[in-house]
């Protein structure tokens, strides 16, 4: 049976959440704090930190309200965040690698530095984020809005933007050597400079890390120079 809490803090800094110990195996929960977030629609529950690092790997925090909360140099290595709303957080050097944040609000967030690797973005909310030197690598966006982020440097590498808007995005020094695009992926630039910087055109039909690709440059490869 799933029910709902509201427990935790106005934000997770290192002062408030480190060394504190919230559990909820269900029933009311309890409040820590004075502006807690709501965690709704979960099922036991148990975030767990130490006096090191705020570790939330492998958690199921399916439509967590976590809004304004932060959670700098947090671990949320394959965790499960679906849905979850991180709208207007401090992020920053955050490890997401392999977490699944499919249609998860990320609008105006700091996420600079974050770790960002094979994680699943499909649907997610990004607009006006500060993606600033994330690591991309591999990630699925497909449908994603990102316009207006901020990706300066980031690192794009085989990421799938298919059907995702990049309109207004910045993407000065990114590397998007072998990033998949579509008909419908909205880009912030001239065809011409997406073949420049070796972006890939797959359809939808196609998975993102087929050996057969249809490179823009018309070779194959993922080769050209950084936008």
């Amino acid at each position: 049976m799933k029910t709902g809490s509201i427990f935790s803090f106005r934000t997770f800094s290192r002062g408030d959440v480190y060394g504190i110990h919230p559990r909820w195996q269900g029933g009311r929960g309890e409040t820590l704090g004075v502006c807690p977030f709501s965690m709704t629609e979960t099922d036991n529950v148990d975030l767990i930190t130490d006096d090191d690092e705020a570790c939330f790997a492998e958690r199921d925090l399916q439509g967590a309200q976590l809004v304004g909360v932060h959670l700098e140099g947090a671990d949320f290595r394959k965790a499960r965040l679906a849905r979850a709303n991180l709208e207007r957080s401090v992020l920053r050097l955050t490890n997401f690698t392999g977490a699944d944040l499919t249609e998860a609000r990320l609008a105006h967030s700091d996420l600079t530095y974050a770790d960002l690797v094979m994680t699943t973005l499909l649907g997610a909310d990004l607009r006006h984020a500060d993606l600033c030197k994330v690591n991309l690598s591999a990630a699925l966006l497909r449908g994603a809005d990102l316009s207006h982020a901020d990706l300066e440097f980031a690192i794009l590498t085989e990421t799938d933007l298919r059907g995702a808007n990049l309109t207004g995005v910045d993407l000065r020094a990114a590397r998007l050597h072998g990033a998949f695009i579509d008909e419908e992926t909205r880009l912030p630039f001239s065809m011409e400079e997406a073949v420049a910087s070796g972006m890939c055109f797959k359809p939808r039909g196609e998975g993102a890390n087929d050996s057969a690709t249809s490179a823009l440059n018309g070779d194959g490869r993922a080769g050209g120079t950084d936008v």
